[in-house]
């Protein structure tokens, strides 16, 4: 199983954030027109596999970008802080029992509140919750 795989099933399987989201966690990029609010999306940033003197050490380090798009401050920092007490020190495995990932680490680091405004009087803006995602993880 895929660290990105594993880190949507962790997301859409916990109680607290499907609440609030449901199964509108999205790759970027990959957010249907018709996707109510609100939800959340991912991207990889960046990642590393760490070798050692010997070669691979079957450690890998990625970095993620989570962002929360919702109507209200409030319905988006709801989903902010549910994916905060989910991922904001996550030590096990992740994903489906089977075909889980051991995630040695993974930690939120900086945390960004934006606006975007609407394109005509008759929408609404929307509000943006941005977070990175650091994840320890076997190879």
């Amino acid at each position: 199983m895929s660290i990105e795989t594993a880190l949507t099933y962790e997301v859409t399987n916990d109680e607290t954030v499907s609440e609030l989201i449901g199964s509108r966690f999205y790759p970027i990029g990959e957010v249907p027109t018709s996707a109510a609010r609100p939800y959340a999306t991912y991207q990889k940033i960046s990642g590393i596999g760490h070798r050692h003197q010997v070669g691979a050490s079957g450690l890998h380090q990625a970095r993620y970008q989570i962002n929360v798009y919702a109507d209200t401050g409030a319905s988006a920092d709801a989903v902010r802080d549910a994916l905060y007490a989910l991922l904001g020190r996550f030590v096990g495995n992740m994903g489906e029992e089977g075909s889980q990932v051991a995630v040695k680490l993974a930690a939120i680091e900086d945390d960004n509140v934006s606006f975007e405004s609407p394109a005509s009087a008759k929408q609404r803006g929307t509000q943006i919750r941005t977070m990175d995602l650091i994840v320890w993880h076997e190879e």
